[in-house]
């Protein structure tokens, strides 16, 4: 059998490189190749973010699960910086209960940690956004507090915290995005 990081399938020429695809399961993703070897989705990178969400959308179609750029600003800024480091990003892959291994898109090691629907519900929208976003924007809203929004606020950060010590070399550069 097949291991799930082999690299087969069909590949797509783009200037100077070749993208190959990656299959895992339903999963098709697409690698792109440094010049003189393959990359490993566990070797740990030197540049991580660390975002509520990956910096891809999934979606199904008939051939199967397919992941599309985001378009959001963050990602528009750091995916340049992240492809060009060999980094990692480690984020919510954007559906509840969505179990998904650690696979490329694009040259970009993604690290996907799970959330359940009231984890995203305590701690994404209380925590985050009720409480911690009215803080570093002026108070245009009057934050509110509770203290079990708090506690999956913490709860799920250890376990942001533990995908990104898992992606991560000794040394390497960490940026925490959105409040985690």
């Amino acid at each position: 059998k097949p291991s799930p990081h082999s690299l087969h399938g069909s590949k797509r020429i783009e200037p100077g490189r070749t993208e190959p695809v990656v299959q895992s399961g339903a999963a098709r993703v697409g690698v792109l190749l440094p010049l003189g070897g393959a990359w490993s989705v566990t070797k740990r990178s030197t540049f991580v973010v660390v975002a509520n969400r990956l910096p891809v959308d999934e979606e199904i179609t008939p051939a199967g699960r397919e992941w599309r750029v985001s378009p959001g600003g963050l990602v528009t800024a750091l995916r340049p910086v992240v492809t060009a480091h060999q980094g990692a990003w480690v984020g919510w892959p954007g559906h509840a209960g969505a179990t998904v291994a650690p696979f490329f898109h694009d040259g970009i090691r993604l690290h996907p940690v799970e959330l359940s629907d009231d984890e995203i519900e305590l701690y994404y929208e209380g925590q985050a956004n009720s409480t911690i976003w009215p803080l570093y924007h002026d108070a245009v809203e009057a934050p509110v507090y509770s203290r079990e929004w708090r506690d999956a606020y913490r709860t799920v950060n250890e376990r942001f915290a533990a995908a990104a010590d898992q992606a991560a070399a000794e040394g390497a550069t960490v940026w925490v995005h959105d409040y985690q």
